[in-house]
């Protein structure tokens, strides 16, 4: 009775052990079948990602600058390097180019996803600096997060792409592990971890848009009925020829509009900065009919035509962006004084 009862209980351990052994080998197929659907879907995101970068130029905004101003040489205000070395020198060609003559030097200021010919790494080179990519996730349509390698923001780097053209300013002394990125049509709002601090802003233009931007640089003669500014989804643009032709039409002088402690209302949608320039951070953009006021006046400049002061101000209860999202009150930056009334 005994040597049955062994037996029994030697055949009932036997089949525990094979049960949880199928257990086992059935959990270790699932998870093996989720890590490639995550896989497959992180695949499908990055290219869904990858295709809305190729499939345009995304430039930086002295590009639009330079457009408005239909002036090749504001390039050399926002790209040093341009001034400093203004010229490459090919010796298999025993010859040398200028800036806006040599097709190297006209790739700064665009958004690009690179690959290593070493391994599989990719990166996305932000404001001429190459973010190692981890993954990529879509959160929505028009909006994603992007996992990088960690990076340091130090001085070191914020100088040395500036060199280049390129503002890292606002990520200064910063630990970069992730990014968030926001279409809105032809704009590509680009964020800092916290989703609020705006590193940098990108413009798209067709590949025929961007051809006839650079035959502008090389010749400086600007046929702009090739080239339309870049719009948001609302069909509002920040950089319009129309307006500019009618500003200097229209111009006047508004210098004596703006004074110390006077309360005044936006004209248009207008960038609030962080200093008296148009070079300068981006802080919000305000939409017309907010309220500011004036704290003291800028330098003067003229601008569109108008001739006005660059103002510091801050922005008055029930201030909204362009997008209808509220303004903090009391908010204090930079704008121009020649769209206040």
């Amino acid at each position: 009775m005994i040597i049955i009862e062994e037996i029994l209980l030697t055949i009932h351990q036997k089949r525990s052990l094979m049960l949880n052994h199928k257990r086992i080998i059935n959990s270790i197929k699932r998870n093996i079948f989720i890590i490639v659907v995550l896989l497959i879907v992180n695949s499908l995101f990055a290219l869904d990602f990858e295709e809305k970068i190729s499939e345009k130029y995304w430039l930086c905004e002295y590009y639009n600058i330079l457009l408005e101003k239909e002036d090749r040489n504001i390039l050399l205000d926002y790209v040093p390097r341009f001034k400093e070395s203004p010229f490459n020198y090919y010796e298999h060609l025993d010859q040398e180019f200028y800036w806006y003559e040599d097709p190297s030097y006209l790739q700064s200021g665009i958004l690009e996803i690179l690959k290593s010919n070493m391994d599989d790494d990719r990166f996305l080179d932000i404001q001429e600096y190459p973010f190692t990519i981890v993954n990529i996730k879509k959160i929505n349509e028009d909006n994603y997060k992007i996992i990088l390698k960690k990076t340091s923001i130090t001085k070191k780097v914020v100088d040395s792409v500036a060199y280049y053209g390129g503002v890292l300013s606002p990520g200064l002394d910063k630990t970069v592990e992730s990014l968030f990125l926001r279409f809105d049509r032809d704009y590509l709002y680009i964020y800092l971890e916290d989703e609020t601090t705006l590193l940098c802003t990108y413009y798209a233009y067709t590949k025929e848009e961007y051809s006839a931007i650079r035959d502008a640089i090389k010749t400086n003669i600007f046929d702009m009925s090739k080239i339309t500014f870049p719009c948001h989804a609302d069909g509002t643009c920040d950089f319009d020829g129309s307006k500019k032709a009618d500003s200097e039409k229209n111009a006047k002088s508004s210098a004596t509009n703006v004074a110390p402690n006077k309360t005044m209302t936006i004209k248009e949608n207008l960038k609030l900065r962080s200093g008296e320039a148009t070079s300068t951070k981006v802080l919000t953009v305000m939409s017309a009919g907010t309220k500011v006021k004036i704290l003291e006046l800028g330098k003067a400049e003229t601008i569109d035509g108008i001739s006005s002061n660059w103002v510091k101000v801050e922005v008055q209860a029930g201030a909204k962006d362009k997008d209808g999202k509220s303004i903090k009150k009391g908010t204090i930056g930079w704008c121009y004084g020649g769209y206040l009334k």
